[in-house]
């Protein structure tokens, strides 16, 4: 008889099979966590799904998960980065009710950004439980693929704060941008529309 304890299966689990498929999809790809089949997928980059998927990471997530492995003297197969990637989902998870209302905000700008050829390219972080000047607030990095230049967009709850835009690349110094937005009087197509222009011309800067 075995007395080796069982497996406890934690609520989102990541397989070294998912590794090795997002390291080999196309640039820019993604792991996603679906809500309500509670399934891991891989995502060619797109911009074109709703809050109720999470983003677990990007693909060059894994370069920085090998590299932390190899300093920390563990193994770098994919099975190791697997259980990594578990925690993170995990991790992100705890937080996933609130993302999920915030995400809801973000979903018209990444239409918009998709159509451009820019897609998201990071899991979205939450930043502020609220009420009052700690309330909730999204971020989420947008690039194109392939590209040399990122853009991470705070984004917060009712864009009753300044949303603020922080480009960085490879050829470029670090650009930043806020913006205050009247959200009484400007319709949220039009905050949306705004925020897409200035991701894209912050990319722009970093374009070869």
């Amino acid at each position: 008889m075995s007395t080796s304890m069982p497996h406890k299966r934690r609520p989102i689990e990541v397989n070294a099979d998912q590794v090795a498929y997002l390291r080999r999809a196309e640039p820019g790809s993604l792991l996603v966590w679906i809500e309500a089949s509670n399934e891991v997928q891989v995502y060619a980059p797109t911009g074109r799904f709703g809050e109720h998927r999470m983003i677990i990471a990007a693909q060059g997530a894994l370069d920085g998960l090998t590299e932390a492995c190899e300093e920390n003297g563990r193994p770098t197969h994919d099975g190791e980065l697997a259980k990594d990637l578990t925690d993170i989902a995990n991790d992100w998870l705890s937080g996933w009710s609130q993302v999920r209302v915030l995400t809801a905000m973000l979903t018209p700008i990444r239409l918009r950004l998709d159509r451009m050829g820019i897609y998201p390219a990071d899991s979205v972080h939450l930043e502020g439980r609220g009420p009052g000047p700690d309330q909730p607030r999204v971020t989420e990095t947008y690039a194109r693929p392939g590209g040399n230049g990122a853009v991470r967009v705070t984004v917060p709850l009712g864009y009753t704060e300044p949303v603020r835009i922080r480009a960085h690349g490879v050829n470029g110094p670090v650009s930043e941008h806020i913006m205050l937005f009247d959200y009484l009087g400007m319709r949220p197509e039009q905050i949306e529309a705004k925020i897409a222009a200035t991701v894209a011309a912050h990319l722009a800067l970093y374009q070869d």
